[in-house]
């Protein structure tokens, strides 16, 4: 009986340590594979991080150049500025730099987008308006010297002729 009992020991030691080296393997895995997702987690919040910073960046700069733009826009037809021709071609040229910049992320700068789509309507209302100004000035104007002339015609015309009478 006795060799019986040590067949059944030896034989549930072996069981024990395979379960335990199963168990060791498993643990060991388990470990492994958590490190591994974290680094992969790690990588690709590393990654959205720096994409994020790259958008924040953009926006930053685009904001700068259409804060310029717009300040651009205001000197049109002011006077301020000595030939309007080129000022509207160099604004031309910032919209075309800002619409590159842009690219291919109209999604996240989709308020830029319109405002670029829109800059040109905005140029064309702002000229409308200063010609509605302009010919509203020189209505005024025109209006002031008429109003002038007939002001001297009816002094003229209120002038007593017998006082100064000549005759030939």
């Amino acid at each position: 009986m006795k060799k019986l009992n040590q067949d059944q020991v030896s034989k549930a030691m072996w069981y024990f340590w395979l379960s335990f080296g199963v168990l060791l393997l498993f643990a060991f895995f388990s470990l492994f594979f958590f490190f591994k997702s974290y680094s992969y987690q790690q990588q690709y919040v590393q990654r959205d991080i720096d994409y994020y910073k790259q958008v924040l960046n953009k926006q930053q700069l685009l904001k700068q150049k259409t804060d310029s733009l717009l300040n651009l826009m205001n000197l049109v037809n002011t006077g301020k500025v000595e030939n309007d021709v080129f000022l509207q071609k160099y604004i031309a040229d910032n919209k075309a730099g800002i619409e590159n910049l842009i690219g291919a992320d109209s999604t996240e700068f989709i308020t830029y987008k319109l405002l670029m789509n829109n800059v040109g309507s905005m140029l064309k209302q702002k000229d409308t308006l200063i010609d509605i100004s302009n010919n509203e000035q020189l209505a005024r104007r025109d209006l002031i010297e008429c109003m002038n002339k007939v002001r001297r015609v009816k002094q003229d015309l209120s002038f007593d002729p017998t006082r100064n009478f000549s005759s030939r």
